[in-house]
C-alpha cells in the first residue's frame, strides 16, 4: 500500500503564482528610520529613543501584514499589541468556565433540582430530551 498526499486547488494555484512568503522584512534604510523617527519625536515629544524605535518596530510590523486581522491584532493597545493581552484575558479566564459550572451544579443540587429556570425547562431541545 501507498500513501499519496491528496491535491489542494489553493495550494498548486499559490504554487503557480509564486507568491513569495515573507517571514522576515527588510529594515529600513537609515533614510526612511530617520524620517520615522523625526515624525515620532514631533508627534510624541516626550518619549525616550527606546520607546520612539519600539513604535517604529510596531508600525513595520503592522504595515507589513497584508490582511485586516493580523493588523488588527498587532495593534498596540496600551503600549501592548492585542494579541498578548488577548492571550493573556485567556489564560486567566480559562479556569472560570469549570468554575462556574461547578457553583450551578451545586445551587441547583443544593436546592432541591426540581425547580429548573423557566428559560430552559421552556427550550425545545430540553422539552424533547426530557
Amino acid at each position: 500500500l501507498s500513501w499519496e498526499p491528496r491535491s489542494h486547488a489553493f495550494v498548486e494555484e499559490a504554487a503557480e503564482q509564486e507568491v513569495p512568503i515573507q517571514c522576515l522584512r527588510q529594515e529600513p534604510s537609515e533614510e526612511e528610520l530617520s524620517d520615522r523617527v523625526k515624525d515620532k519625536l514631533t508627534m510624541h515629544p516626550s518619549l525616550g529613543m527606546q520607546d520612539v524605535l519600539e513604535d517604529i518596530g510596531s508600525d513595520l510590523n503592522i504595515e507589513a501584514e497584508r490582511y485586516k486581522m493580523p493588523k488588527l491584532l498587532a495593534t498596540p493597545v496600551m503600549g501592548t499589541p492585542l494579541i498578548h493581552i488577548l492571550v493573556s484575558v485567556g489564560y486567566v479566564a480559562s479556569p472560570v468556565g469549570p468554575l462556574l459550572t461547578a457553583v450551578v451544579g451545586t445551587e441547583w443540587g443544593l436546592r432541591g433540582s426540581e425547580n429548573l429556570p423557566r428559560w430552559l425547562s421552556e427550550a425545545n431541545w430540553f422539552q424533547r430530551l426530557f
